[in-house]
């Protein structure tokens, strides 16, 4: 998290004992990294920065941590399927305990995505809008090349949780003795602002925009390389 790091209040109540253990039950790990290394890093980030995590639970974080990472997916179909296995509700509860204590970003944030038709055609003007899921965006003026996608949403954010330091998708944080941007990883770093589940949005506008890009079906390596015109969805929301 660059710049100045800001406590948020730490009276927020505490995930329970039961919704921990579902989300413990729900969580598959991310491949290549140990749960130890996980653990780890947490209490890194407890030690070096403690105003900021210092007084949420371990349970909380790694419920985060592994959320965005490989459970991301898994987690959101679930909640947007309104699956009945209480699993999958524990995992949200206690992936926004640790939200709700965490610095809240209050600037405008970035996401691609690629909406359903359905919900495509729900997110008019004026409209009212909320996923049962979690909402990931990116704190960046623009949407970062490894997440762009045919819808581009902008958000007025008010309790987006900035999660960078959680995130498996900017840069590595399971060590602190290995670079914070690996090779393979800096391009796409994502600078993760996360809303909780259920969040509301308004739709302040939404127009069509045509950009340019490079041409994603072929290689650098091919001299020159072509730029094509591109026309997104450019959707504005204000979080209520």
């Amino acid at each position: 998290m660059g710049g100045t790091r800001r406590c948020s209040p730490p009276n927020q109540p505490d995930a329970t004992s039961e919704d921990i253990a579902h989300f413990k039950s729900a969580s598959e790990g991310n491949e290549g990294f140990t749960e130890e290394a996980e653990l780890a890093w947490i209490s890194h980030l407890k030690t070096s920065w403690p105003k900021v995590y210092g007084h949420i639970p371990d349970a909380e974080l790694h419920a985060v941590l592994r959320y965005t990472g490989d459970d991301f997916d898994k987690v959101n179909t679930a909640l947007r399927n309104h699956d009945p296995d209480p699993k999958w509700g524990g995992y949200a509860r206690t992936v926004n305990a640790a939200l709700a204590k965490l610095p809240k970003y209050k600037k405008t944030v970035v996401r691609g995505c690629d909406l359903p038709e359905a919900i495509d055609q729900q997110w008019q003007k004026g409209a009212h809008v909320s996923d049962p899921g979690f909402t990931s965006t990116s704190a960046a003026s623009d949407t970062p090349v490894a997440f762009r996608k045919q819808h581009e949403i902008y958000i007025e954010s008010k309790t987006g949780a900035y999660v960078e330091d959680l995130s498996y998708y900017g840069h590595h944080k399971l060590d602190p003795k290995k670079a914070k941007y690996p090779p393979d990883l800096h391009s796409g770093r994502e600078s993760e602002v996360l809303f909780p589940s259920n969040t509301r949005f308004r739709v302040a506008h939404r127009e069509k925009m045509e950009v340019h890009e490079w041409d994603k079906s072929k290689t650098w390596d091919e001299d020159p390389p072509k730029l094509v015109k591109v026309v997104r969805d450019v959707i504005y929301l204000v979080e209520e």
